[in-house]
């Protein structure tokens, strides 16, 4: 099955090129699983992930890269790969090791992937933090009566009118975070199922609109550049996001309501501004979503979705390889 892109009139780029680099990138970190070496992982996949893309025949600007925090100097905010001599043709938003912790210590939920868009299709967010929620309704004019104040029962009561369900009867997901004890305390006092994740909110957003999964809404605080990357997959499987930036919230500061009334309100379209944009991630190690890279003699199989704005859907893709 073969899907063709057309961002701008005169180049046509299909996802291929761009399951390659998270596929090379997940291989390689896949090396590492297990190693107990964060920085060294995620080098191995930033070097493999930036080589294959700066060696393609059209032009890709990284609007979210490895950022500032990682002190990265490849994949930077701003960098420009593939073809210097022709016109820019898309921005790209990367993250070549999703949750280095997962692989460095083998544990579930370690992904490669890129979003990419249209010149300007994409939030070039600050490598901050951002709270997020996510969730999938049937009346989408729900959505208009929610942004991120909306007092959190207030938004889970309209998901469960909509879904046909009590408060009691929604699950939850959030991020396991000393920022998010007040979430969870209240969510607890409503009776809501909490399902608590370790790491990967960009896996954590499509399962909340994906109904096989059972989790009717992600929140919480995470890096704003997974948030604008999640927000691709997210509206092209025809979910909802609300976003605020965070600035100056450290990765153990609990965030409370007086705190996230300070930020600007953002919605899905302000964050994936195009119908022109894609998602694809590849498996590093196993997920709800994905299988990890499998090692198999002298063979490699991989695992990985393309999920497409403009057809409104997913696409899961299994490679084989003699190495």
């Amino acid at each position: 099955m073969s899907w063709s892109y057309k961002f701008v009139a005169t180049v046509e780029i299909n996802y291929q090129y761009f399951l390659n680099a998270t596929v090379r990138a997940a291989i390689a970190a896949a090396r590492s699983r297990g190693k107990g070496d964060n920085e060294a992982s995620d080098a191995v996949a930033v070097n493999e992930m930036r080589s294959y893309l700066n060696g393609l025949h059209f032009k890709t600007k990284v609007v979210i890269g490895e950022g500032l925090r990682d002190n990265a100097p490849m994949l930077f905010r701003g960098e420009v790969l593939g073809d210097k001599k022709g016109e820019q043709c898309f921005d790209i938003a990367v993250d070549p090791l999703e949750c280095t912790d997962c692989c460095a210590n083998n544990k579930d939920g370690a992904i490669s992937v890129i979003a990419i868009s249209n010149t300007g299709g994409l939030l070039e967010a600050d490598d901050i933090y951002m709270y997020k929620i996510v969730y999938a309704v049937s009346n989408k004019a729900i959505s208009d009566r929610i942004n991120a104040d909306t007092p959190l029962e207030d938004i889970l009561s309209s998901i469960a009118n909509d879904k046909g369900k009590k408060i009691s009867e929604l699950c939850v997901c959030v991020l396991n975070r000393k920022r998010h004890y007040s979430i969870i305390k209240l969510l607890r006092e409503m009776n809501v199922t909490v399902s608590l994740i370790d790491d990967g909110d960009i896996i954590a957003s499509i399962m909340a609109v994906m109904p096989s999964f059972n989790i009717d809404m992600y929140i919480g605080v995470g890096g704003a550049p997974e948030g604008v990357i999640a927000s691709v997959a997210v509206r092209g499987l025809g979910g909802m996001m609300h976003a605020k930036m965070l600035y100056g919230v450290s990765s153990d500061t609990e965030v409370n309501k007086e705190m996230l009334t300070q930020y600007q309100n953002m919605e899905i379209a302000d964050l994936s501004k195009s119908e022109n944009a894609i998602l694809v991630a590849t498996g590093i190690t196993n997920s709800a979503l994905m299988k990890g890279v499998a090692f198999e003699g002298e063979y490699v199989t991989t695992e990985s979705i393309v999920i497409d704005i403009a057809r409104a859907g997913m696409m899961k893709i299994q490679d084989r390889f003699k190495m």
